[in-house]
């Protein structure tokens, strides 16, 4: 796309989000210079060239006043709209749509950190006939994160100058096949106004804690899978999971759990492909699994990011999970 395309959309986006924001809102604009990268041999095409975002975010600031907003240094919250040309070849990826709710956390007076979740829409998915060839991503809607550190570069008087690194990850969590996902890199430049609020947050120390130094909970999930056989139906995944957390703030913990899975399709494709007489259904639907993870507290909801080993099929899980409670 050339340059002075981007540059009207630029600009244009500006002049949209300066009508949209009000106080306390505030809004920017970011430019994301980003590259795919080809994580696993299984991708048919081979990707080349750069890839481009645009992106306009609304949010504000929170006040302090709670002490999860103190402890954080008064996080922003907000959302965002992403327009992304995922690079060449162009007839295979196309462009990406996505929404994301975010928050961002002030480490110090430069460092922004950028945490967001939401969907992303793709014109282009594979298709066996019209588009064969794109086996990283198989349906329109699909699940985006986005993680980034950005760096106050410079402020001006109405308007601040960012600049940082991120990476945005594409998948639809394989309830459609295929599903390799996609992963871009970026370098990031972001213009932001400069909040209307005059009133500077002044760190609060309170060493006093709220709540004990132990915690243990219960989580149960389901979820679907699609099973990996022409003409197959979806089936859905149990999770159950027991955990028990050591809190070093009240905000923080770190967490050792248990966890089983049980797959309704491993049942149904013994049964339609094996000797069901020398298999226990039951048996082959569940795994077994062990994790630690890191959980941050943000107001009523948590995130954490989990890693874990499957005991009866002895595979290290490669994935990082980024979970949300």
């Amino acid at each position: 796309m050339p340059v002075l395309k981007y540059a009207l959309i630029f600009f244009n986006l500006c002049l949209f989000a300066q009508g949209l924001a009000q106080n306390p809102w505030q809004w920017s604009v970011e430019y994301n210079l980003a590259t795919l990268r080809k994580h696993t041999p299984r991708m048919v095409f081979t990707p080349s060239g750069a890839a481009h975002g645009l992106e306009l975010k609304l949010f504000k600031r929170t006040a302090g006043n709670k002490r999860w907003e103190n402890y954080y240094n008064a996080p922003s919250y907000g959302f965002m709209a992403k327009f992304f040309y995922l690079g060449a070849p162009r007839e295979i990826l196309g462009n990406a749509y996505s929404f994301y709710p975010f928050i961002e956390f002030n480490i110090g007076k430069k460092l922004h950190l950028f945490l967001s979740d939401g969907i992303a829409y793709f014109p282009k998915p594979y298709n066996i006939k019209t588009n064969p060839n794109q086996n990283a991503i198989g349906s329109h809607w699909n699940r985006s994160v986005c993680f980034k550190a950005l760096w106050n570069v410079y402020n001006f008087k109405r308007l601040s100058f960012f600049s940082g690194v991120g990476i945005t990850h594409y998948s639809n969590g394989s309830i459609k096949s295929p599903n390799l996902g996609l992963n871009f890199p970026s370098i990031d430049f972001q213009i932001r106004q400069n909040s209307v609020i005059n009133s500077e947050f002044i760190k609060q120390k309170n060493n006093e804690r709220l709540f004990k130094k132990w915690s243990f909970s219960l989580l149960y999930g389901i979820a679907m899978k699609e099973l990996k056989v022409t003409g197959g139906p979806k089936f859905f995944v149990y999770t159950l999971a027991v955990d028990g957390g050591y809190h070093y703030s009240d905000f923080k913990s770190i967490r050792v759990g248990i966890e089983e899975e049980y797959h309704n399709v491993s049942p149904y494709f013994y049964i339609h492909t094996v000797n069901v007489d020398k298999i226990d259904p039951f048996k082959v639907a569940l795994r077994h699994q062990v994790f630690v993870s890191h959980e941050w507290q943000i107001g009523q909801s948590a995130i954490s990011l989990s890693t874990g080993y499957r005991l009866n099929k002895e595979v290290v899980l490669e994935d990082m999970l980024y979970t949300i409670n």
